[in-house]
């Protein structure tokens, strides 16, 4: 069966169950559901005979239950009740880009390669119940593919003996990006609506605390005081810089853009970063794999963006490390875009989904990390109608992130 399993409920009144050239059951099609009908198949399938003649009219409707599973539109897959992969459909097969005859007849988890041993129990947990189940938002790495799958477990029965368990992986990857970008972008605005006000509230009494410090350093010579006013003033650079963080973002639509080419930017930060890079011993890559990156936006802004991204790849490297800038044309949504990637041979990123929520740090508050650097990215980003992306790399360890934006339409070939 080539169409999907919508257009059988369509043109059918009625589905057999057909065993060995005898109907056991025929059952209103509008009185069972789709996985019923699936189950069914996988019934049939797996009591082949070890001879059949293939003349034999049985035989031909074993293969088309067999053609039902393999042209499924969903990720399918069918295991034993020892966890066996016994079927993966052609869907799973095309989109996981599986060789199917090297997995056949292997443990079910080997297709579950880089995912987390919590995740994983989950699903073998699955596989022991006795009813149908469905496990929302599971992050999976699928023979290298990452992403969020619901997962739909269903017991597999011959009369009252389970003979195996399908499993299907509804990716919704994409959905999740767009809900979590709407949650995240109604934040955002927030604290862009409140930041104005707030930033001018906090500087007129912050400028006094600072102008008494600057008096007290004038007036008194005693070294614990001066001590203890050092150490105030530092917090103050502190708030101040808080304060500045949130005037940017009250401020990203108070600037206009203009046409820019991404790869002199890049090749002029990169010289402004040359000096620390040294300092820490780490070495900066610059890849151009295109010559022609218009992009229309803030100089200022991205030179911002691409300056928070790379300051949190030398705190994560440390000392002794590389960075990666790649830039390179990709289609997104059939549109042209700039991508540009900064690798870093880091600590990698723990998979939280608050990288870009305000004030929210996985490092220490030193002073000096405020939480809101990657907000700021975020922000400026998806003012140009852009894409930002963070993951841990699949090659080594470290992180990569993902900038694009359109491309000017002159430039696109």
């Amino acid at each position: 069966m080539t169409h999907k399993i919508d257009w059988a409920f369509e043109i059918s009144d009625r589905v057999s169950i057909i065993r060995n050239g005898t109907n056991i059951l025929t059952e209103d099609i509008q009185s069972i559901g789709k996985m019923q009908i699936i189950k069914m198949a996988y019934t049939q399938l797996s009591e082949t005979p070890e001879t059949v003649d293939p003349s034999d009219s049985f035989y031909h409707l074993i293969k088309y239950n067999e053609a039902i599973l393999e042209n499924l539109p969903v990720n399918l897959i069918i295991l034993n009740n020892k966890g066996i992969l016994k079927l993966a459909n052609k869907y799973f097969v095309s989109n996981f880009d599986v060789n199917l005859k090297a997995m056949i007849d292997k443990p079910g988890s080997i297709i579950l390669d880089k995912t987390s041993d919590t995740t994983k129990n989950v699903i073998l947990n699955q596989l022991s119940q006795t009813s149908e189940q469905t496990t929302y938002h599971l992050s999976l790495h699928i023979h290298g593919v990452e992403g969020i799958y619901n997962v739909h477990y269903s017991p597999i029965y011959d009369g009252n003996e389970k003979i195996g368990s399908m499993l299907i992986f509804y990716d919704i990857t994409e959905y999740d990006y767009l809900q979590q970008n709407h949650h995240l972008s109604e934040k955002l605005s927030s604290v862009g609506l409140l930041s104005a006000g707030v930033a001018h509230e906090i500087n007129n009494p912050l400028d006094i605390i600072s102008n008494y410090l600057t008096n007290i350093r004038f007036r008194f010579n005693d070294p614990d005081l001066l001590a203890i006013v050092d150490q105030l003033s530092k917090q103050v650079t502190f708030i101040n810089k808080i304060v500045s963080n949130l005037q940017n973002f009250s401020n990203l639509e108070k600037v206009s853009p203009e046409d820019i080419n991404i790869n002199e930017l890049v090749k002029e930060m990169i010289d402004l970063l040359s000096v620390n890079a040294k300092l820490k011993d780490i070495t900066i890559n610059f890849v151009e794999k295109d010559r022609n990156t218009i992009v229309n936006i803030n100089e200022n802004e991205f030179k911002q963006a691409l300056l928070n991204i790379i300051k949190n790849s030398f705190e994560s490297i440390h000392r002794d490390g590389t960075i990666d800038i790649i830039i390179e044309r990709v289609f997104v949504n059939s549109e042209h875009y700039l991508e540009l990637q900064v690798l870093d041979s880091g600590d990698g990123v723990d998979l939280s989904k608050d990288y870009f929520t305000p004030f929210y740090s996985t490092k220490s508050h030193n002073g000096v990390n405020t939480g809101l650097g990657l907000s700021l990215v975020y922000g400026i980003v998806k003012k140009y109608h852009g894409t930002i992306s963070i993951k841990n790399r699949m090659d080594s360890k470290g992180c990569v992130v993902k900038m694009s934006f359109p491309l000017v339409e002159s430039t696109q070939p």
